[in-house]
């Protein structure tokens, strides 16, 4: 009996280092990596304030603070290029829309069921919350006039603005 649980525990060790060979592997050897030369460095200074209740719009090509305003100054955005047509809210105010996809005013009394969605905060222009709201019919663009839920978010001093 104590030959066999000595074989036992031989196989088992055998296992495990076997294992552990089969979990062990040659890493390709790493590049060294020059560092780049550092160019021309800038440094710009821009005031949020404590509770980063400004929006501020700076230029870094020439390191200045071009406008602001206070948070809750604005609501939405509409592109105005060329074959564009997005809305942007305001993410400052935290603000998420829901689509209702009814086109009646007087249907909709609450935002209860509604997916809300915020703008993805990377800005890709292409992941807004209220989406295409839009749709081009002949090269002329027509609105689905679906009615959207707007939650305003809140205000510079952390107060609900409300729905719309």
């Amino acid at each position: 009996m104590k030959n066999m649980f000595g074989k036992c525990i031989c196989y088992k060790m055998m296992v495990v280092i076997s294992l552990l060979s089969l979990f062990t592997s040659c890493f390709k050897e790493d590049e060294m990596v020059i560092p780049h030369e550092q160019g021309d460095l800038q440094i710009g200074v821009v005031e949020l304030g404590e509770t980063y209740y400004n929006q501020i719009f700076y230029d870094l090509s020439t390191n200045i603070n071009v406008s602001s305003n206070i948070i809750s100054k604005w609501d939405l955005a509409f592109e105005c290029d060329e074959n564009k047509w997005r809305i942007i809210l305001n993410a400052a105010q935290m603000m998420y829309v829901g689509n209702t996809h009814d086109t009646s005013f007087s249907n909709i009394s609450s935002s209860s069921g509604l997916n809300m969605l915020f703008d993805k905060s990377d800005g890709d222009m292409d992941s807004t919350a209220i989406g295409e709201w839009y749709y081009l019919d002949e090269g002329t663009t027509k609105s689905y006039k679906y009615v959207y839920v707007i939650d305003r978010g809140m205000d510079e001093n952390f107060v609900s603005i409300g729905k719309k």
